[in-house]
């Protein structure tokens, strides 16, 4: 497991780079306390989402504890998704046919 995440590392790089890139896109769609899950496909030479979903923040913990987490904005779900749809990204090490699931928090710095 070591050698694959050591292959990995530098998509993992290219990846949380592209994802700061991706944060201008919705700086004006006003997303405050969400959690972006991006499905993410690799191309050759790049990255692109194909598809997202947007929850509240805490919202798994808020399923496990019975506490309900704040109401999310439908104006900026909708304003996110628009801005990110198929949005794409450079990464030199992606080779094209992969696919995952990568929970986002825009603004966030790993």
């Amino acid at each position: 497991m070591a050698e694959r995440a050591k292959a990995l590392e530098p998509l993992r790089l290219e990846v949380l780079a592209g994802l700061a890139t991706l944060d201008h896109r919705i700086e004006g769609c006003q997303l405050r306390d969400a959690d972006v899950l991006l499905t993410l496909e690799t191309t050759d030479g790049g990255v692109r989402v194909a598809d997202l979903q947007v929850a509240a923040a805490g919202a798994a913990t808020a399923e496990a504890t019975g506490i309900a987490p704040s109401p999310l904005d439908e104006h900026a779900v909708r304003c996110v998704r628009r801005a990110l749809e198929q949005a794409s990204f450079k990464a030199s090490s992606a080779v094209a046919g992969r696919q995952w699931q990568l929970a986002w928090r825009p603004g966030s710095r790993p």
